[in-house]
């Protein structure tokens, strides 16, 4: 057995219990998530990770998987290093920007800068902003009409999470407990809760042994998710960058630096 897949199945128990910690956590944490949207934040931004590990200042919280494997392996000292390479890669990335600068300043031209609106926007998920300006603005029927819309859609949220955890149970292929609870939708939350942890749990072992297989076979990861196909895409971009940059400037045109 090679020294990586040692380290792999090592790490196999402690991140099925992060993953375990990380699904408990995640049922309270559902609706605060949707709507903070954090899933817009740029999730693998380095410079921002390292300020969010050393600084207070931060504009994006560090990550919970990068705390959770940091503390229990000792790698947090990794995020006081440099970035030796990521100084060397933005040196030949600025050489192509500044390949590209003519060529940018022209298509500028082609195209009118729009002004961008003076006036202010009404926030839609701002509800106290919204209901002032329905009673300050808006005649009777509106103003019915929004409260007939905000009665409406009081239990929204919570009725979307409900609706996933029915359909989990639902797909079930056993009989799952529901504990006794004088709130009936809490008592539903918990059975999905407890069924969905324990499935993940029974699946970690299976998933990683295909992991380990495809690692082995050299085959890559295919990904279904465009989020990741565009990734993908912004690294292989990179990569031609610094290498036309490294040509420019009478280099190899190779990743050798």
């Amino acid at each position: 057995m090679s020294q990586e897949e040692n380290n792999n199945e090592q790490d196999l128990p402690l991140f099925q219990k992060d993953q375990i910690e990380k699904l408990k956590r995640e049922e309270e944490r559902r609706k605060q998530w949707r709507k903070e949207m954090g899933w817009f934040d740029s999730w693998q931004d380095y410079e921002e990770i390292k300020e969010a590990y050393n600084t207070d200042n931060a504009n994006r919280n560090f990550p919970e998987w990068y705390d959770f494997y940091n503390g229990r392996k000792g790698t947090g000292v990794y995020m006081l290093l440099p970035d030796i390479r990521g100084e060397k890669e933005e040196f030949y990335l600025d050489l192509w920007r500044a390949s590209k600068k003519k060529e940018w300043d022209e298509n500028q031209k082609k195209y009118p800068l729009n002004n961008p609106a003076s006036h202010k926007f009404i926030n839609f998920y701002d509800k106290d902003l919204v209901a002032w300006f329905v009673s300050t603005f808006e005649n009777k029927e509106v103003q019915h009409y929004y409260k007939a819309f905000e009665w409406s859609n009081k239990n929204g949220d919570d009725k979307e999470m409900l609706e996933e955890d029915l359909e989990l149970l639902f797909d079930a292929d056993e009989f799952v407990p529901i504990e006794s609870n004088m709130n009936w939708k809490e008592a539903i939350k918990i059975a999905a809760q407890k069924y969905r942890l324990r499935k993940t749990a029974e699946a970690l072992p299976e998933a990683y042994e295909q992991y380990l297989m495809t690692i082995q076979m050299g085959i890559g990861f295919a990904s279904e998710n465009d989020l990741f196909n565009d990734f993908t895409k912004t690294k292989e971009d990179r990569i031609n960058h610094i290498l036309l940059a490294r040509k420019l400037n009478g280099e190899p045109e190779d990743l050798n630096f």
